[in-house]
């Protein structure tokens, strides 16, 4: 069972390794972010379709996988988004409807908070505007 921990753990880092030199690869512009243009010709190259098929990713499928990582929205994928999500669709589909369960509800969560935000802002002037008025109400 040892000798399965570490050849998994070594495969990880091996699969991670050619993760973050086809990311490297793939950031044409060297912004350090993978727009999705770059993302789909990143992930179309033979290199990279045995990569993901080694590490247990359907390469047919990991095209439509950039909306889905995209938590943030910012059109493009950082290094951190781009391995994490990789190695997170690894599975049957139902893991990759999970995962883009997950990064719906971190949206919805981000534009709920920023609701909040601009109510509580909103409510901070109200407020200081009606103290105001009863300052001058008291004078």
């Amino acid at each position: 069972s040892q000798d399965l921990a570490r050849r998994a753990k070594d495969e990880h880092a091996a699969t991670c390794k050619k993760l973050e030199q086809a990311f490297r690869d793939g950031d044409v512009d060297g912004n350090g972010e993978l727009s999705k243009t770059e993302f789909i010709e990143v992930l179309s190259s033979p290199e990279m379709v045995r990569t993901l098929h080694q590490a247990g990713i359907d390469a047919s499928t990991a095209g439509a996988l950039f909306d889905i990582l995209d938590i943030d929205g910012s059109d493009s994928l950082d290094s951190k988004e781009f391995m994490e999500g990789v190695l997170r669709s690894r599975g049957n589909a139902q893991n990759k409807d999970m995962i883009a369960l997950r990064c719906d509800v971190w949206r919805a969560s981000l534009s709920v908070q920023t609701e909040i935000d601009s109510a509580a802002d909103f409510l901070r002037i109200r407020l200081g505007n009606t103290a105001d008025k009863l300052k001058k109400l008291h004078e």
